[in-house]
């Protein structure tokens, strides 16, 4: 029976990998078609083309060559070798290539078999996890928190491998430990092997954050411990020192107790005081004003009595004891006033400042009937804030433009509000006689007067108590002024908070 003559080329052209059968002259006498798709070219009808020069493309795999002059001259066998060759058309190639010599029955090697594997995405992806796996060891180095991995290998964790920080926190001395498992370093700490199995067998993170006695210096300190699983074997543990931040915390915790008894001892020793403040207005309030009223009250009787005993002079002595007695009364009671603002309790709530202004207004014209003014409210005007503390603050405003207008036949007044830099600001305007605004400086201090008292009446306490009240509102007060043009008068309010009006 006839065997059928085996199809060497069909067989050729079965196998995945590059085949290629060179004569001695390192021409192809065969190859099959995964060598032509590798190269990118076409079978080529040519009878023994060269391996290196085929067709219209040169082929520059000086590598490839030497390996097969090594096993045409010392009839050797390649075998895994990887070369590298040029290719320009389509890139460069890395190939693991086998070759051997074909022994003909003379014993002579006429011809050699060579396969090659295109390993070269192989060799880009080593190259890339090459690269990956020195960035990861790059991050892992320089982490700034002390890092350790820990291999699970049996039934224990075996320390593989530190970071620089975690050697400097330990003062070098971790080297020593590399290889050791956990359970030699941690036997007697069987909270620390639980957080070990714990992190394993659940995957998840676990967390410690307190005392830490950290073997490899022998010093016990406070840390925050993290062990993270990384898959499939590895425990990384992070322990971040936070002693000095722990004592910072301590320090700063200890001075804040230090400061809120130093505020406490404060005070008490204020309320204290006020209450002394207060035992005192008590007595200015009785004790000054009986002898004071005796003065008013006697000068005034004598006057009367004797008033046609009295040369006109004598009688003009009488009248100013009488009216300097009146001005003290008045002086105690603004006095007085201004002390009861600091330190009287803030009770905050919505106010209507439009119907306020209107009622001190209607006060003064009772007590000045025949005085013409014009006076302008604008209307539903509200705030919140100390009912009785703003009341004071606006009929002491008030009542300054109703007094130093007096001299104007045609006296407006205004009370509204408007917007400066975006925030809103009440005003109290007047066409009265204004003042110097190189003394405004002193307008709100105490006794501080810009016109003599024989043109104007006044204590000089009055703008002061202004001041008091604008403060304790979280607000600010000031004034623009011309003489003989008016005066405008700003305050806010801004403690029971933003000013409303409609």
């Amino acid at each position: 029976m006839n065997m059928p003559e085996l199809d060497v080329k069909s067989l050729f052209d079965t196998v995945h990998e590059s085949v290629v059968v060179l004569n001695r002259d390192l021409h192809m006498v065969m190859a099959n078609n995964a060598f032509y798709r590798i190269f990118q070219i076409s079978p080529l009808p040519e009878e023994h083309p060269s391996i290196f020069e085929v067709g219209d493309k040169r082929l520059d795999i000086v590598p490839l060559r030497e390996a097969l002059e090594q096993v045409q001259k010392q009839s050797a066998v390649v075998e895994s070798k990887e070369v590298t060759c040029k290719m320009p058309l389509i890139g460069n190639k890395t190939f693991l290539i086998n070759a051997r010599p074909i022994l003909k029955r003379e014993g002579v090697n006429n011809e050699i078999l060579l396969t090659l594997e295109d390993i070269t995405q192989r060799k880009q992806i080593e190259l890339t996890l090459r690269e990956s796996e020195q960035r990861f060891r790059a991050q892992y180095k320089n982490l700034p928190i002390a890092t350790y991995t820990w291999q699970k290998i049996g039934e224990d964790f075996v320390l593989t491998d530190y970071n620089d920080a975690g050697e400097k926190a330990t003062n070098g001395g971790i080297v020593q430990y590399l290889g050791k498992t956990a359970r030699e370093m941690y036997g007697d700490k069987p909270e620390v092997l639980n957080d070990f199995n714990k992190c394993f067998e659940t995957k998840s993170k676990v967390k410690y954050e307190g005392l830490f006695y950290l073997r490899t210096i022998g010093t016990l300190g406070e840390f925050i411990v993290t062990y993270v699983y990384v898959p499939p074997d590895i425990v990384m543990v992070h322990a971040e020192d936070v002693t000095r931040r722990k004592q910072t915390e301590r320090e700063v915790q200890n001075y804040r107790q230090h400061l809120e008894d130093l505020v406490a001892e404060r005070t008490a020793a204020l309320e204290m005081s006020n209450k002394e403040l207060e035992a005192f207005s008590y007595s200015i309030a009785h004790d000054l004003r009986a002898p004071l009223r005796s003065i008013t009250g006697f000068s005034q009787i004598l006057l009367e009595d004797a008033e046609l005993k009295l040369n006109e002079q004598e009688q003009s002595y009488f009248q100013r004891i009488i009216a300097s007695g009146k001005h003290m009364a008045q002086l105690i009671d603004d006095i007085l006033e201004l002390s009861r603002i600091s330190r009287s309790e803030y009770t905050e709530k919505i106010i209507d400042l439009s119907a306020m202004a209107q009622s001190i207004v209607d006060n003064l014209q009772q007590n000045e009937p025949d005085r013409q003014a014009k006076v302008q409210i604008m209307p539903h005007l509200l705030c919140t804030g100390d009912e009785r503390l703003v009341h004071s603050a606006l009929e002491n405003l008030l009542g300054n433009a109703w007094k130093y207008s007096s001299k104007n036949p045609k006296a407006l007044i205004e009370f509204a509000v408007t917007k400066i830099n975006g925030e809103k600001v009440y005003y109290v305007r007047d066409n009265g006689v204004g003042f110097d605004m190189r003394y405004a400086d002193k307008l709100f201090k105490s006794f501080q007067r810009m016109h003599k008292s024989e043109e104007f009446e006044g204590t000089g306490i009055g703008l002061a108590t202004v001041q008091r009240v604008i403060t304790r509102h979280g607000g600010k007060v000031w004034a623009e002024a011309e003489v003989n043009r008016g005066a405008t008068f700003y305050f806010t309010l801004k403690k029971g908070g933003e000013i409303k009006y409609s």
